[in-house]
């Protein structure tokens, strides 16, 4: 068996852009999944880094006259060839008469270190100026036509990269933690002041403006509105995987900072160390007495409700006990576990059901007993990315500032396949773990929109079962229970159809076999939840695959074996 001359259709994650998780097979886009989730998030990426999805922090990377504002200077989208692929799409700025200020500017806060990056290319007008707003410390010129630069300020670093045709691309790292605006700034010469007027009338060409958390200039990612932006995430390592999620809000405000939280025998000093996102922005937490020492805020939840608080921590003085849960005073302990945290960061996680409506969510040092009682020990810590959050298990870190944050779920499905899944029969293949158990049913799905036609995997309310349903032409050939799950472990499951003759394979093996006589059978949807409710699938997605015939027990062995 040739695994890609025999499939129809291969996911394998890898390519994505807004909107669109690209199959590996066809290569002509019938076979792509649509992407649906309408706000950013968070995956681990291939150097084990926390990152934001998409890490281009600016909306219309590339359509500078919608989102961006202008002054003094006016903008003609579709100009010149871009400097990536020689497309047809980078605009021309053409600067105002007049001796004015003469720039576009985009909203977007920042704290912390980042890097602008843009390809520019000189027209009639020479210089650029890449600043950041609200900040007077910060900024770099930057000659098109010589290929030069000059920073100025406390500006980390800048960078100006010949990449073809006259095109540069400029890069400008700075630390900041008043920042508002990103601008591009039309300026006299290399030594302009920063946000300078000019006399110019002349233009330049700009294409593809990114904005990322670090001090590295990421590979150009484009941007639309900066949502539907699939995650294929490497959290564990090997090969990159979709990541699909549920919504999940953080009720913890400043969660990498902790500014505005309540100490009791402690300090806190942010931006202290690296953290697991790469940057410097970890938070040092410091045992200042010789009682309990706390850092702690208050949120409201709901009498009843089961949340799980989590912490990404690291202890900077050998093997420190810290403790993390909630409570609404030390009269009435909600929930606490204390960890043994070591000098590698790691993430805990404690599951607390509520029996109030307001919770004091707290770091502390109590290695034993309950409350704010026991035996206290060190604490020196650096901690990152609190969250709180309403489910039974913690999910990819959101990241708040004055207001909670909430992260959509996520929606994979592609319709209209019906050419590439075999109608009479086939083969469906899926590399899959569930990343928890979930109080609602988790689905996979293939079928025809109705339950006449479905192929469908699920896992039950709270439960570590995988069930299965085949129903075929009204034809119920398979509903029942297939394996129990080890959570988060990936296992490889596959059903071959055909009249008389139907299996399911599991790492492996063998469990089921069938032989219901049916009619031919449409399938023309595939879809990670269930459509008919929209109840998500929940975990990572290793490969998906369909054949337009029922494998051979050999084939279908050789595909799953773990």
């Amino acid at each position: 068996m040739s695994t890609y001359d025999d499939a129809s259709l291969i996911y394998y994650p890898s390519g994505y852009k807004e909107d669109k998780i690209y199959s590996l097979k066809p290569t002509d886009g019938s076979g792509d999944l649509t992407f649906t989730r309408a706000s950013s998030a968070t995956r681990v990426n291939a150097d084990g880094l926390i990152e934001q999805v998409p890490y281009n922090l600016v909306q219309q990377s590339n359509t500078f006259n919608t989102t961006w504002i202008p002054s003094g200077l006016s903008r003609t989208a579709n100009t010149i060839a871009n400097p990536l692929n020689g497309a047809v799409n980078a605009y021309t700025l053409t600067l105002n008469s007049g001796t004015a200020s003469k720039f576009i500017t985009q909203p977007i806060s920042q704290s912390g270190v980042y890097t602008q990056s843009v390809y520019l290319k000189s027209g009639t007008h020479q210089f650029v100026q890449l600043l950041v707003g609200s900040d007077a410390s910060h900024y770099a010129n930057f000659d098109l036509v010589n290929g030069t630069f000059s920073s100025f300020g406390s500006t980390i670093d800048a960078t100006i990269e010949s990449v073809i045709g006259g095109w540069y691309r400029c890069t400008f790292t700075y630390n900041t933690s008043t920042g508002q605006d990103v601008y591009i700034w039309a300026v006299n010469s290399l030594s302009s002041a920063r946000a300078a007027s000019t006399s110019s009338s002349g233009d330049f060409y700009i294409y593809g403006f990114q904005l990322n958390i670090g001090s590295t200039a990421k590979p150009y990612f484009p941007t639309t509105d900066r949502l539907n932006v699939p995650r294929i995430d490497y959290t564990g390592g090997g090969c990159g995987k979709l990541l699909l999620e549920s919504q999940r809000t953080n009720l913890a405000l400043y969660n990498i900072s902790f500014s505005g939280w309540s100490t009791i025998a402690s300090t806190i000093t942010a931006n202290y160390g690296i953290s697991p996102d790469g940057t410097t922005n970890a938070t040092r937490i410091l045992r200042t007495g010789s009682v309990r020492s706390v850092v702690y805020q208050n949120i409201s939840v709901t009498n009843g409700q089961t949340y799980t608080v989590s912490l990404y921590v690291k202890s900077l003085s050998g093997t420190q006990n810290v403790r993390i849960g909630a409570d609404n005073g030390c009269v009435n302990p909600q929930g606490a576990e204390t960890f043994a945290v070591g000098e590698e960061w790691t993430r805990i996680e404690k599951s607390i059901t509520s029996t109030q409506n307001s919770w004091n969510i707290f770091i502390d040092n109590v290695e034993s007993g309950i409350g704010c009682t026991g035996t206290y020990g060190a604490l020196d810590i650096l901690a990152y990315g609190f969250q709180a959050e309403l489910g039974s298990y913690s999910t990819s870190l959101i990241n708040t500032t004055s207001t909670a944050v909430t992260r959509t779920q996520d929606a994979a499905f592609k319709t209209g396949i019906s050419s590439l899944i075999g109608q009479t029969e086939g083969t469906i293949f899926f590399n899959v773990n569930y990343k928890q158990l979930s109080t609602t049913a988790r689905f996979i799905t293939i079928s025809n929109a109705t339950n006449s036609n479905l192929v469908q995997f699920y896992t039950s309310a709270n439960s570590s079962t995988l069930r299965g349903y085949i129903a075929i032409n009204g034809t119920i050939i398979f509903d029942g229970t297939i394996k129990n799950l080890n959570i988060s472990e990936f296992f490889k499951i596959a059903i071959a159809y055909k009249s008389g003759d139907t299996k399911i394979y599991v790492d492996g093996n063998l469990l089921i076999t069938r032989n219901i006589i049916y009619t031919t059978g449409i399938f023309n949807v595939l879809n990670f939840a269930n459509q008919f409710n929209n109840s998500p699938f929940e975990g990572q997605v290793q490969s998906l695959m369909v054949f337009p015939s029922a494998l051979s027990d050999t084939e279908l062995a050789t595909l799953t074996t773990i």
